[in-house]
C-alpha cells in the first residue's frame, strides 16, 4: 500500500517550499531543485561545469599531497568527469518528480521515514529511479550546452516537519549512467549512517 500518492500539486508545493530554505540533516546546505536544476541559462551551466571540474582538480591535489607525505604512490583514478544538467521546463520537472514519488522504493522508503524504528525529522532518502518515459534535459558537453534524453532521475528529500507533507526537496536532478538503469532508495539517519535499502522494480 502507498504511504502516500504523490499528485503534480503535491510536488510542485514541495519543490516550491523546499527552494532555499535548510534541512536538519548533518547541517545540510538549503534545498536547491530550482537553483542548480531547473531553467539555467547556457552561461549559469557552463559556469556549474567549470566550478565542479576545478573543485575535483583541487582535490586530487589534495589526495595527491596526502599521498605523498605518506610516502605512497597517488593513483588518481579514471577521467575527470561530470554531468551537470537542468530540467528544460517546470512541468516536465514536476511529472518526472510524480512518477519518481510514486515508485516502489521511494514508497517504501517514505514510510519507514515517518514509521517504525527509524522515523525521525532529520532522516534523508536518496531515490534513483530509471523513467520508462525519457526526459529532456539541458547538459554540457565539453564547452557546449545541449539537450538530451534522460531516463535516470535522482531526488534527495529529507523530513522536515514543517514541509507539506513533511517532506524536503534537497535536490532532484538527472543524468546518464552506464550499463542499466538504477532503480533503488536508501535511507540515512540525521547524522548521515545508512539504515536501510530498497530494491525498485
Amino acid at each position: 500500500m502507498a504511504y502516500h500518492v504523490f499528485t503534480a500539486a503535491d510536488v510542485e508545493h514541495m519543490l516550491r517550499s523546499s527552494e532555499g530554505e535548510p534541512t536538519a540533516h548533518r547541517g545540510e546546505r538549503p534545498g536547491h531543485s530550482g537553483a542548480l536544476h531547473l531553467l539555467l541559462t547556457n552561461a549559469e551551466l557552463l559556469k556549474r561545469y567549470e566550478d565542479m571540474i576545478r573543485a575535483e582538480e583541487a582535490n586530487r591535489q589534495r589526495r595527491r599531497e596526502q599521498a605523498r607525505a605518506r610516502g605512497e604512490k597517488y593513483r588518481p583514478g579514471g577521467p575527470i568527469y561530470r554531468m551537470v544538467t537542468a530540467f528544460a521546463q517546470l512541468p516536465e520537472m514536476i511529472a518526472a518528480g510524480v512518477a519518481l514519488l510514486n515508485t516502489r522504493q521511494a514508497q517504501a522508503g517514505i514510510t519507514d521515514m515517518f514509521i517504525g524504528s527509524h522515523a525521525g525529522e532529520g532522516t534523508r532518502l536518496e531515490i534513483d529511479y530509471t523513467s520508462p518515459a525519457a526526459v529532456l534535459m539541458r547538459f554540457v558537453s565539453g564547452h557546449h550546452v545541449t539537450t538530451m534524453p534522460v531516463h535516470q532521475l535522482t531526488m534527495i528529500l529529507d523530513r522536515v516537519r514543517d514541509r507539506p507533507l513533511g517532506l524536503h526537496v534537497q535536490t532532484f536532478f538527472g543524468g546518464a549512467v552506464l550499463g542499466p538503469g538504477v532503480n533503488r532508495a536508501v535511507l540515512y539517519a540525521q547524522n548521515g549512517a545508512e539504515l536501510l535499502g530498497y530494491p525498485g522494480w
